[in-house]
């Protein structure tokens, strides 16, 4: 098993490329799993779940210097977009035809939910880590006095 330690190491280290990888991989088996249903376009329920697993990855293993909001919106953007394409690739190969059409359907539910879920998800990461940062300096402060 020390390779799939290791490939989670290597993964946790390169979190935005891994990210966009879980959220296109994701993305795609739950389009298979549920048979390609869909609530307004197709792909935008699998693509929701997967920017969601994602972006959630990406940001919990960023570096600490790392904006949460700007990589929550770039590897919802990146993710969603390849996503499009896997799907519409899929569904190409499926009826036996190369059409623009089909990659159309699929990126319009990818410009909507990538930067919008990315973002929301990024603002969280980003109010937590406030957070966390003003009680470690309450807690600095109080520590201070304790040892006076």
């Amino acid at each position: 098993m020390p390779f799939f330690k290791d490939f989670y190491e290597y993964a946790k280290r390169s979190s935005i490329i891994f990210g966009i990888f879980f959220n296109d991989i994701i993305t795609f088996i739950s389009y298979i799993i549920s048979l390609g249903a869909y609530f307004i376009t197709p792909g935008d329920i699998q693509m929701l779940f997967g920017v969601i697993l994602g972006v959630i990855f990406s940001l919990k293993y960023r570096k600490p210097h790392q904006s949460p909001l700007l990589y929550g919106i770039f590897v919802g953007i990146m993710g969603t977009f390849l996503s499009a394409f896997t799907l519409s690739l899929f569904q190409m190969a499926y009826i036996m035809k190369l059409d623009l059409v089909i990659f159309i359907v699929y990126l319009f539910p990818a410009i909507i939910i990538g930067p919008l879920i990315g973002a929301i998800i990024g603002l969280i990461y980003k109010i937590k880590q406030k957070r966390t940062n003003n009680s470690s300096i309450d807690e600095d402060f109080y520590n201070s006095l304790e040892d006076e």
